[in-house]
């Protein structure tokens, strides 16, 4: 029995290594890049989706950006992101900052009313899909009005 000597240090990558990349490679390129290289395709075309596009090459792209109430939108837009996600996510980063560099009295009472928010918006949430899938919820109350329209009784509990 002879083994085979490899072709570089242990660790270095070998082709054989591709083939277990390839498949998860292909669906990236079909489902992601494919549709992403055809949809910038398409806009530099004027196409009504139907017949012959004419191609008009970046000039949809400069409308776009000079159409007045689409950039009122991205300003609108820009102003939700910060307040809504990038002041409260600095404040939260100084705040954890601040309570783990401290030693303070009430230490855990502190973390927990900053970790709390996190904590209750995901009961709320767990909540609201147990309501949405429970034997009266309103998934079921449209199965059931379809079935009093002649389609099969597929309520159940979803859960």
């Amino acid at each position: 029995m002879s083994h085979r000597k490899s072709k570089g240090p242990p660790g270095r990558p070998r082709r054989v290594g591709w083939l277990y990349v390839a498949p998860a490679l292909v669906v990236y390129a079909v489902f992601l890049l494919w549709p992403l290289l055809r949809g910038f395709w398409f806009s530099l075309y004027d196409w009504d989706g139907v017949g012959v596009g004419t191609w008009t090459g970046l000039s949809n792209y400069v409308e776009t950006l000079t159409d007045p109430s689409l950039r009122a939108a991205f300003g609108h837009a820009l102003i939700l992101i910060i307040f809504y996600a990038v002041i409260p996510c600095c404040l939260a980063f100084v705040l954890v900052a601040i309570v783990s560099r401290t030693r303070i009295r009430g230490l855990t009472f502190f973390r927990t009313v900053l970790f709390l928010p996190q904590v209750v918006a995901m009961v709320a949430v767990g909540l609201a899909w147990n309501w949405v899938y429970s034997p009266d919820g309103p998934i079921n109350d449209v199965l059931r009005l379809l079935h009093r329209l002649g389609l099969p009784d597929w309520s159940r509990g979803w859960l």
